[in-house]
């Protein structure tokens, strides 16, 4: 069997936080119409988002991280392709002022500051143009509290570290800062894709979606309140824009296949051109897994915490220092290869795949299953993604899927020395989180290993999401060095496999 390292579960310890409740002001709303209007679409080289008219005409304010270090910068309005600068920049906010080049500027509506305070736990909107449309549709949220960037997931309160290096880099300080504060949603139908898009009540700036950087490996999402920060923007912005991109060429973020800049990258516009994949879960849910990003397993380690990272870097070497060093797999083997991360509409579940891998549908007992299909016979991925209703169906979800991945074999037995890797803070009232990290194997009559497998349980709140990765001929796979390394590969797609971070 593969010898696996112990998690220590550092990365996984919570922090209580709490946060303040929030009145809000009636206005009347200024017609649907032209709140639709004054959205825009905003490519900048290779990558997408979206921006808003604010201030005056031919002013538009994005995401600072969507258009830094990035050139030519288009906006899209009606369909017009309309050239832009960085005019200003906030950085602790995150925030770019764009000018548009056009003159005179073309009349999109400006829209105005909520004049109340920030509508927590009401339904607003932000703004989503579907694939190949300057269309902008309106879609519903909520936001949940104020907090400080830091703090904004109990799963990283120890990770200041991890968060930093997350963080756009200009010269030697990281923006936003981990101190600015940011609306956290409450629900997770926003997706890095959706940076800069606007936050509106009753046809008013709120806020500005925020956020994106792969943090161990998944999306970390927030909002930049518009109160305050695009004040600032415009009075107190600096002229010169970081000179560098945030993120890395292979980590992209927000791909359109309507980005002209597209034109001559036939992969990326491949990549992004690719469709969703869509399933039903046994609650009768529809589930849409959009592709967030492709990247080397390389690219991913640098994203993930020090524990993982050393996990990963345990797990090849020492399961391969048995073998003789013209026959040994190592890490560099595992980074060459390709991963797929992809992430829930609604949920925030966030799925990791090798990119060889082939996704098909299976029933079980009326529960539908995902497949991810292997290159090698004796290695299978099995997914297990439940929206439910209350805590209580996701605890029964859990249960379910444990059983059905012990249910094979009579012969599973855990390690003695390697118990399961479980975080339970289910009875913490604001996030409820449960995490465990299962082995077992099964032995032949001499003591040897025959079977494998690893899996992982999660439930986020009303949300379950399991994988198991099931070694059913440990010989074969064992004695095979590609095999091995696709193995590990798999696993780390499985580590990887969990919610993003809201």
């Amino acid at each position: 069997m593969l010898m696996r390292p112990q998690f220590s579960g550092v990365s996984r310890c919570f922090a209580r936080l709490s946060g303040a409740v929030f009145a809000c002001a009636l206005l009347l709303p200024p017609p649907l119409a032209a709140q639709q209007e004054s959205v825009v679409l905003v490519h900048a080289g290779k990558v997408s988002g979206y921006g808003v008219a604010y201030g005056k005409p031919g002013n538009i304010v994005t995401a600072l991280h969507v258009v830094a270090g990035r050139s030519p910068i288009t906006v899209v309005w009606k369909n017009q392709k309309l050239p832009a600068t960085i005019e200003k920049t906030y950085a602790p906010a995150d925030l770019a002022l764009l000018r548009l080049q056009a003159s005179p500027p073309p009349n999109i509506p400006i829209l105005q500051i909520y004049p109340g305070d920030a509508p927590l736990d009401t339904p607003l909107n932000f703004w989503e143009a579907p694939d190949k449309t300057s269309r902008m549709d309106k879609k519903e949220t909520k936001l949940d509290r104020v907090i400080a960037l830091e703090r904004l997931d109990n799963r990283l309160a120890q990770q200041p570290a991890a968060l930093a290096a997350a963080l756009c880099s200009n010269g030697g300080s990281n923006y936003p800062t981990l101190k600015t504060s940011v609306f956290k949603f409450e629900e997770k139908n926003i997706k890095k894709a959706h940076s800069g898009s606007p936050l509106t009540y009753q046809g008013h700036l709120v806020g500005m979606v925020d956020g994106g950087p792969p943090v161990n490996g998944k999306g970390f999402i927030w909002a930049i309140p518009a109160a305050g920060n695009f004040t600032k923007l415009v009075s107190q912005g600096a002229t010169a824009a970081p000179a560098s991109p945030c993120t890395s060429d292979r980590l992209y973020s927000g791909l359109r296949a309507d980005n002209p800049h597209l034109e001559n990258d036939p992969a990326l516009r491949e990549l992004a051109d690719s469709s969703p994949f869509h399933v039903v879960d046994d609650n009768g849910n529809p589930l849409a897994f959009a592709l967030e990003y492709r990247a080397s397993c390389r690219d991913i380690y640098d994203t993930l915490f020090e524990e993982e990272q050393v996990y990963l870097r345990d797990l090849v070497q020492q399961n391969e220092e048995p073998f003789a060093e013209d026959e040994r797999a190592t890490l560099d083997d595992l980074f060459a290869h390709l991963i797929e991360v992809y992430q829930e509409d609604n949920t925030g579940a966030t799925i990791a795949l090798p990119a060889e891998s082939d996704l098909s549908i299976e029933k079980s007992e009326g529960h539908t299953l995902i497949e991810a299909s292997s290159p090698v016979a004796g290695i299978t991925m099995i997914i297990f993604a439940r929206n439910n209703n209350s805590l209580e169906e996701s605890r029964a979800a859990l249960a379910w899927f444990e059983n059905y991945v012990l249910s094979d074999r009579e012969d599973w037995q855990a390690e003695p020395d390697e118990p399961d890797d479980i975080d339970d803070f289910l009875d913490d009232a604001d996030e409820p989180y449960y995490s465990k990290l299962m082995e077992r194997v099964a032995r032949d009559d001499n003591g040897d290993y025959t079977a494998e497998f690893l899996a992982s349980l999660t439930i986020d709140d009303t949300d379950f999401l399991g994988v198991v990765v099931k070694v059913n001929d440990w010989a074969a796979v064992n004695d095979d060095k590609e095999e091995r390394i696709f193995l590990y590969l798999m696993e780390a797609c499985a580590i990887l496999t969990d919610f993003a971070y809201y």
